[in-house]
């Protein structure tokens, strides 16, 4: 019985202790990550009234492939901005997500063009596709509705500042 009580007392304080050295593998993944912000601010040259949001950046194909599908919902100060290596034509579509989205396109750090309302899409059947008419180099979505509300227009211009 006493070496019952010893083996005992020793399992737990080693799941005590490993519980503090290292992460539970029962936790998200995606929690345990430590988070670094990226700032970016959209700033109209005429009347220079910043907007700045907090951004996921989606910089590999699985990041921007996924997006923002399954978000029930997006502070209007957040987004995602979607990064390549070079300038193209951009396709993006609403699959799996759930909020609408507008989506500014950036080349040079300027805004090149803008879809405004792209509709959420669960019928992953008859999705609409979204074509940006300009080559940018990045894209960033936000909540639908905002680019009117904010005023955001072509020609603004984009700065992104990466806190850690």
């Amino acid at each position: 019985m006493y070496i019952k009580a010893i083996v005992f007392t020793i399992f737990v304080i080693a799941l005590i202790v490993g519980s503090i050295l290292f992460v539970n593998p029962f936790t998200d993944v995606k929690s345990a990550k430590i988070q670094h912000e990226t700032i970016v601010t959209i700033t109209n040259p005429q009347t220079n009234r910043p907007h700045t949001f907090i951004v996921e950046v989606a910089n590999t194909p699985i990041k921007r492939e996924e997006g923002l599908m399954n978000k029930e919902r997006l502070d209007s100060n957040k987004g995602m901005l979607f990064t390549y290596d070079q300038p193209q034509l951009m396709t993006f579509w609403m699959k799996n997500t759930l909020i609408p989205l507008d989506l500014i396109v950036i080349n040079n750090n300027k805004v090149v063009d803008i879809i405004e309302s792209m509709e959420p899409c669960t019928d992953q059947t008859s999705c609409t596709i979204y074509k940006s008419k300009v080559s940018g180099d990045k894209a960033m979505e936000i909540n639908g509705g905002l680019v009117e509300k904010l005023n955001i227009a072509i020609g603004d211009t984009i700065s992104i500042e990466n806190n850690p």
